[in-house]
């Protein structure tokens, strides 16, 4: 077995792929392969934008070989690992585009829970908001900036569809195709003010729970809010962390929370329950093989 791979998230001003083709994403896709010849290998996503488009890499059981070369292309990301046991499941998880590249291939089960919607929401666009808010754009490439941008986008996107609203920004397109001679600093507050004109519409429109909550929770560098911040969120994950298991309460531990009366959708919170439980045993997965990176949600506490 491979070591865990340890590729800590970091903001750097060089990491970026300006200049790279599509056969250069196709070469680091090949190199990645034949370092891993026995591992079963999906890429996330597409290549929409060479040059400016990270690699995301979904391996199953173990953990991979990153060379330098391929190490450029994950624009300081990680490679998801999931145990075998959970990889039919992982759109309970997250919304992936997965295409097998490598090995044995999965029948994935599907998510028809209306729930998962809000879900995606609520565990992204609070999270995006703040991660925005704490960018030193002085320190980060353009190529950088763009992924965080598309990333906020995609929750704008799912409160669009939610609500039937829109939100005015500029396309992630039009930024990719003419980031050269676009103020990237101004878009990103523009873009700060949208995502937070979704969240609104978002938590009004929301049925799913009445936040009654006084408390705050400490995720990580930038992930910290109050009960004044985002009351409905404060309370999703604090209703997690109530659960049992090893990351609920590792969970519980970035909590503080001094009051809370709120009022949950039962059949949401069968879903969510369902759900985290799941997450629970990716997480323990990894802390069984030592890993410090690669979970595919909640990775901030390996």
């Amino acid at each position: 077995m491979h070591e865990p791979l340890n590729l800590l998230f970091f903001w750097r001003v060089d990491l970026t792929l300006e200049g790279k083709t599509y056969e250069d994403y196709q070469n680091a896709i090949r190199k990645f392969c034949s370092d891993n010849p026995e591992l079963t290998i999906y890429l996330a996503g597409e290549i929409s934008h060479p040059g400016i488009s990270d690699l995301d890499f979904v391996v199953i059981d173990d953990f991979p070989v990153v060379s330098p070369e391929v190490e450029n292309f994950l624009m300081g990301g990680n490679v998801i690992v999931m145990p075998r046991a959970c990889m039919s499941r992982i759109g309970m998880i997250e919304n992936f585009n997965l295409k097998l590249i490598q090995g044995q291939r999965t029948d994935f089960e599907k998510s028809n829970s209306e729930y998962f919607k809000f879900v995606e929401v609520l565990e992204w666009l609070p999270e995006r908001i703040l991660l925005l808010e704490s960018l030193d754009t002085k320190s980060l490439s353009p190529q950088q900036i763009l992924l965080y941008l598309k990333s906020a986008d995609r929750s704008i996107k799912n409160v669009e569809k939610l609500t039937g609203k829109q939100f005015d920004r500029v396309s992630t397109d039009k930024l990719r195709g003419n980031f050269k001679v676009i103020n990237l600093q101004q878009v990103l507050k523009d873009y700060i003010k949208s995502c937070e004109s979704a969240w609104e519409e978002f938590a009004s429109f929301c049925k799913v729970c009445e936040p009654s909550i006084v408390g705050s929770a400490n995720i990580s560098r930038y992930y910290q809010f109050d009960h004044e911040r985002f009351p409905l969120l404060l309370s999703y994950l604090n209703y997690l962390s109530s659960e049992e298991g090893d990351l609920p309460s590792k969970l519980r531990e970035r909590m503080s929370v001094d009051k809370s009366k709120c009022k949950f959708d039962q059949d949401f919170l069968q879903f969510i329950r369902k759900r985290f439980s799941l997450i629970g045993e990716v997480y323990d997965f990894h802390i069984s093989k030592g890993s410090k990176s690669g979970m595919i949600k909640y990775g901030w506490f390996l």
